[in-house]
């Protein structure tokens, strides 16, 4: 990178600021996902931006189970040992300061309903393998959201040009 200060017919110095990020990408997300399963061996993926981030067993006991990185992006979890007896119940996902109800989101490939897996939404139980969508990392679905987008700052540069 090349960076070059100007002044016409003028003296003095420049000070330049230089960083890396943006005030758009997360420099630290938290997500926490609350879950059981009703057989205890029930096995979710958290996905962000079709990456898995995260994965967890679960216990047939509600439970927080948190990722902490960097991804940013769309958020899913997924059900993918689906077998006679397991189902997942997903309570919620909590991201960006908000909690994300399960029962609220529409894209859910995981539910049972009209005859087939996957033919549900709106639903907190995870009957089939299968995904429940929880929108962006960076959404705020209740207007009463953290700020959870920070700007990188700890590896800013500020040099002195002289003239």
């Amino acid at each position: 990178m090349v960076v070059a200060t100007e002044g016409y017919q003028s003296s003095g110095s420049s000070d330049i600021t230089v960083s890396e990020g943006s005030a758009s990408s997360p420099s630290n997300t938290d997500i926490t996902v609350r879950a059981h399963g009703t057989r205890g061996d029930e096995h979710i993926n958290l996905l962000v931006n079709g990456n898995v981030v995260a994965q967890w067993v679960l216990s047939t006991n509600a439970k927080d189970y948190t990722y902490s990185g960097n991804a940013s992006g769309d958020i899913q979890v997924e059900y993918d040992n689906d077998a006679s007896g397991r189902d997942v119940i997903l309570d919620y996902v909590f991201v960006n300061g908000e909690t994300r109800q399960a029962e609220d989101m529409e894209y859910n490939t995981a539910t049972y309903g009209n005859g087939s897996c996957g033919g549900g939404s709106y639903a907190e139980t995870m009957h089939c393998s299968g995904v429940i969508g929880f929108g962006d990392t960076t959404d705020c679905f209740s207007n009463n959201c953290s700020a959870g987008l920070k700007t990188e700052s700890n590896d800013s540069i500020v040099r002195r040009l002289a003239p």
